[in-house]
């Protein structure tokens, strides 16, 4: 739906690759310079979703993941769930997100440690203001149709990692 709602174009995304510069560390940071994210929020079959993409995050191991939350505070956030990386370091996650959802200001993605079925909750890695369009944007028709109701540029956090 990404691709749907976003007019992504499959021939676009696939050409020019080998012209974009290698991704950087920052010192002793887990995240690269040019680590980015999206997120998106939409309406399907009447109820509201998140997908979350991001590139150049340090690859999830066999101990960690990447958790997405719906964020106020350190002490007022909603955990939506928790996705590991491809090899290279992509991510890409989907959660039905709860009725509550507009009472949070942020999007937020943390280094998570997994031991079991425990997680521990590290650094936030990228961060996105909430802001959903004055006018939403429908495709599709009956149980293919789906309202795009925002979409939020995920950014590294000064000293995530």
């Amino acid at each position: 739906p990404i691709g749907l709602l976003t007019g992504g174009d499959d021939e676009a995304s696939s050409s020019g690759s080998d012209n974009q510069p290698a991704a950087q560390t920052r010192g002793d940071s887990n995240i690269a310079v040019q680590t980015r994210g999206q997120a998106i929020i939409a309406r399907q079959a009447g109820k509201p979703q998140l997908f979350v993409t991001a590139t150049n995050l340090r690859p999830s191991g066999d101990r960690s993941a990447y958790q997405v939350w719906l964020y106020n505070s350190d002490t007022e956030r909603k955990s939506l769930g928790a996705q590991v990386t491809d090899a290279q370091g992509n991510l890409q996650a989907g959660a039905p997100l709860p009725s509550d959802y507009r009472n949070y200001k942020f999007i937020d993605v943390t280094n998570t440690a997994v031991d079991g079925q425990n997680l521990q909750t590290g650094r936030s890695v990228l961060r996105g203001l909430i802001q959903l369009r004055n006018k939403p944007v429908t495709r599709g028709t009956g149980e293919n149709r789906v309202t795009l109701l925002g979409q939020i540029e995920l950014l590294p956090l000064p000293g995530s990692g």
